[in-house]
């Protein structure tokens, strides 16, 4: 889940540039007004407008509600206790895929902290794989949740505030840093309570240029940051981390299943985006510089 603090009456600077210096508009999305650094070519919502409760309530809203779902802007929240336990031989095709890759960059089952880890399935997983795992996140409903049922070492806290006893041999932040309000600060916490050699995995959603599926998921205005390769590669650059991998892949793989799919064009999206490098979820793992 998201995992930020909102910063009342401000107004967001280029988090790679860090100034508005040369901003222009870029595109209108449901009557949100995204702007382009056209230094660095981030693009970005200028104004925070809601918080992690707003974004909570409208992605069960999202999940519920047919109009919603036919919004292909909107944020689509599947990872919810009886959605997770229907589809969960999906989640956990994922949750191995990306561990393998994890361990394809050198990753050997060490502590590892999951920043907006909802109501904690990859932790739960990670645990079940023998694999030492903490996750924190700002709702406590859910943290109490996977305390309660899963008997899970997790905490209701923001990220900014989360201060550990150690550090962590992987951080995982995924469908995170699009929310934050200061990703650089964010990102620099994260360089201080890694490991030395230890490895942090970043998934946004990746909407610039050609996708798959196109236009898909923009989610104003939850999304303050809209990251591509390039954009996300120079922040990590900025703040002192070496990418390892890259990889994109597709965007509501459960919505498709709830949608009676996935359909031979979702197949077709799914293969596509990962085996062109041209899908609109992106990963990339790193290291400290």
């Amino acid at each position: 889940m998201i995992m930020s603090q909102k910063k009342k009456s401000e107004i967001l600077q280029c988090c790679i540039c860090q100034n508005n210096n040369h901003i222009k508009k870029f595109k209108k999305i449901d009557n949100y007004e995204y702007v382009k650094c056209e230094t660095c070519n981030m693009v970005f919502l200028p104004v925070d407008c809601l918080h992690s409760d707003s974004f909570y309530q409208d992605s069960k809203t999202s999940i519920s509600s047919p109009k919603s779902l036919n919004n292909k802007h909107a944020i689509e929240y599947w990872s919810i206790p009886h959605l997770y336990e229907k589809h969960k031989s999906v989640f956990q095709y994922y949750f191995q895929e990306r561990l393998s890759l994890m361990q394809k960059c050198g990753y050997k089952k060490g502590s590892l902290l999951d920043v907006g880890c909802g109501y904690g399935f990859f932790v739960d997983f990670c645990k079940k794989c023998q694999i030492q795992a903490n996750g924190i996140d700002v709702e406590k409903e859910q943290v109490a949740w996977g305390i309660n049922n899963l008997n899970l070492d997790l905490k209701a806290i923001s990220i900014e505030n989360y201060m550990p006893d150690s550090t962590f041999e992987a951080i995982i932040m995924a469908d995170v840093l699009e929310h934050l309000w200061n990703p650089v600060e964010v990102l620099s916490k994260m360089k201080n309570i890694l490991s030395e050699y230890g490895l942090l995995i970043i998934q946004v959603p990746n909407l610039l240029g050609f996708k798959l599926p196109p236009g898909n998921s923009w989610g104003p205005p939850h999304h303050l940051w809209q990251f591509s390769i390039n954009t996300l590669d120079r922040l990590l650059s900025k703040t002192g981390f070496q990418i390892l991998l890259i990889q994109t892949g597709v965007l509501g793989i459960i919505g498709m299943y709830e949608r009676g799919g996935p359909t031979l064009l979702e197949k077709i999206y799914i293969y596509s985006g990962k085996k062109l490098n041209i899908g609109n979820r992106l990963l990339m793992i790193c290291k400290k510089v």
